[in-house]
């Protein structure tokens, strides 16, 4: 199974691998510097002088200097477009940038500058520079070189390459995907019967598309027994205005055997059993009356007296505990704003404010507004500059559009910047 999460290098792998990196050009110097001082030629000249000829220590010692210099551009070219050299191959880290990605010429360039002065000063002082990670109160990720040229490095046999993984974000490939768009669905409403478009006949059942004009009053029959029919309303010969659609009742058919015996209908009066028409839609019946109510010109529905509805937030059944890279533990029951300094929008109801220390600013100020629910921990991207992703227990990784709240479920990973969280139950 892949690895998912990053590791940073630790201090003794460091100075292991820069310690190979410079076998080579260190065997080069010493092998030239001994040849070329066997080569050289001393002369007599008299009992009191002597004549040295050093040229072929010059050529020697000259020769391995210009093959080390070559070694070393390959080597910054290499590790600036690979994050490796010999020694990261051999320990199994990788240089990169602060993004997870090639670190760049001028990266590596600063970087191996700073090193070289240190050990050209003094050989303690370059290994202190290169164990400086261990003093690094953020996860002693950085070395003071590091900090300077913008660089991380990573051990990708304990966690995930990222340069061959797509960054510290993962790859783009694993972008949500595309929902389609959701189709706004209207329902009748009680009392009233669909209105037909111009030209068009009205069906017997309503459908969602069409809309609701009153339903006309229906009278009563002369004797209970006689079927009574609704009478249609004609269709103007004169031409139709689109704003003024035509309300067309389907006549139904007069049914010998309603007629003699009429069905009995729950939840109907004798009468309007007898009024009833099968035919034709009815609302169902009302407890409250309601559903027989006819709307007149100025009159609001009942319903409508009530107010428009309200809704109340649901408190989430469960805590969850959230695991930083760190090891830091905070259990979470409602909702919680993430950064390096959060502070919530004015009004704004926040149960928590998590602060998380970061000295490479990779975290902006507010970065994640998160929620407890049921069905997991809902993260959203607060307009961060580092941008946020939501890594799956699959590998899946999610990335965050600011704004829009994205569901992490347990056992899932959270990335923030350069920093992440897990989603477990408390």
């Amino acid at each position: 199974m892949a690895r998912l999460h990053i590791v940073s290098a630790g201090a003794g792998k460091r100075l292991a691998a820069k310690l190979i990196d410079m076998i080579i050009p260190t065997v080069l110097t010493v092998v030239g510097g001994v040849v070329g001082a066997l080569n050289i030629s001393v002369t007599r000249l008299n009992d009191q002088a002597v004549s040295i000829d050093s040229t072929w220590l010059l050529v020697w010692f000259g020769a391995a200097s210009l093959l080390s210099l070559v070694y070393w551009v390959l080597l910054w070219f290499w590790e600036a477009k690979t994050g490796k050299t010999p020694g990261n191959l051999l320990l199994k880290i990788r240089t990169t940038d602060l993004k997870g990605l090639p670190p760049g010429i001028l990266a590596i360039f600063v970087r191996n500058l700073l090193i070289s002065i240190a050990f050209a000063i003094a050989v303690v002082g370059g290994v202190v520079l290169m164990i400086s990670n261990l003093w690094d109160k953020n996860q002693k990720r950085q070395g003071w070189h590091d900090k300077a040229a913008h660089t991380l490095v990573f051990d990708i046999k304990a966690g995930r390459d990222t340069l061959t993984s797509g960054g510290i974000d993962g790859p783009a490939s694993f972008a949500p995907v595309q929902l389609p768009a959701t189709t706004t669905v209207s329902s009748p409403v009680a009392g009233r019967q669909p209105v037909a478009a111009p030209n068009q006949q009205s069906s017997a059942v309503p459908s969602d598309s069409a809309q609701f004009a009153p339903t006309p009053p229906q009278q009563a029959p002369q004797s209970p027994g006689a079927a009574v029919s609704q009478p249609a309303v004609s269709q103007p010969t004169g031409p139709q205005s689109s704003a003024q659609p035509v309300v067309i009742s389907p006549e139904p058919q007069p049914n010998p055997a309603i007629a003699q015996q009429p069905t009995v209908i729950p939840g109907f009066e004798p009468q309007q059993q007898a009024s009833h028409n099968p035919n034709q839609w009815q609302p169902p019946a009302d407890p409250a009356g309601t559903a027989g109510w006819l709307p007149t010109p100025g009159e609001p529905h009942p319903d409508e007296l009530a107010g428009e509805t309200k809704f109340r937030p649901r408190a989430s059944a469960q805590t969850l505990k959230l695991i930083f890279d760190d090891g830091r533990i905070v259990d979470l029951d409602g909702a919680a704003l993430i950064g390096r300094n959060p502070s919530g929008y004015d009004g704004e109801v926040i149960d928590q404010l998590i602060a998380i220390p970061d000295e490479s600013r990779s975290i902006s100020k507010t970065h994640l507004h998160v929620r407890v629910a049921n069905e997991g921990l809902w993260v959203t991207d607060r307009q961060s500059t580092n941008g946020s992703a939501v890594i799956g227990a699959d590998g899946v990784t999610n990335r965050l559009t600011p704004g829009d709240a994205v569901l992490a479920p347990l056992g899932s990973t959270v990335r923030f910047g350069d920093r992440s969280l897990s989603v477990a139950k408390a």
